[in-house]
């Protein structure tokens, strides 16, 4: 028996079964290839890490980049380039500082301590004055200079944490100590 094909696929509308019959057969290899990849979670290293390791991780080491200066970095041991940038960053505070006529009706012969944060891009802000004595109270604009004078210092190379290779912000504390005698 022979069939006539145009009028069988006129009969059983085969055009309209075969997009129905692809969309269900992709929906099916969609589905199992779906459940095949998630069965491969070996792929995937999801460790659960504690907060001691993440602290321990954060915390600073010897082998950490500080903060520095252009000129300091061609030192070539870490303990001198510590001291280079330190000096330096003593150097420009005092040098700014020395230039505004600071007057107290007070002698005066003590220490402030600021708290410096030097930010991912190496930009200088202060944090915080640790001021037991009140020198601030005794002097006045004294605060408003120290401002002004960690605003002004140029930017530095900021500080690298070595375990991940990224640029961190950092915070460190620095004596000033202030001498001054009676204003008459």
């Amino acid at each position: 028996m022979i069939y006539n094909l145009s009028k069988l696929s006129k009969i059983c509308n085969f055009k309209s079964l075969i997009p129905k019959m692809s969309f269900k057969y992709n929906s099916w290899v969609f589905f199992y290839s779906f459940i095949i990849f998630f069965q491969n979670c070996d792929l995937f290293d999801l460790k659960k890490v504690s907060l001691n390791e993440i602290k321990k991780a954060s915390e600073w080491s010897k082998t950490d980049q500080i903060p520095s200066y252009d000129e300091c970095e061609v030192l070539e041991s870490l303990e001198d380039q510590k001291e280079c940038f330190r000096e330096t960053l003593v150097n420009l505070i005092y040098s700014n500082l020395s230039k505004n006529e600071l007057k107290s009706n007070d002698e005066i012969n003590s220490e402030l301590i600021i708290q410096i944060k030097i930010n991912k891009n190496g930009n200088f802000s202060l944090d915080s004055i640790f001021d037991s004595n009140d020198l601030i109270g005794k002097i006045p604009n004294l605060k408003v200079n120290i401002e002004e004078t960690i605003q002004k210092l140029p930017d530095a190379l900021p500080a690298i944490k070595t375990n991940v290779g990224l640029f961190v912000n950092v915070k460190f504390s620095l004596p000033i100590k202030i001498k001054s005698k009676k204003s008459k």
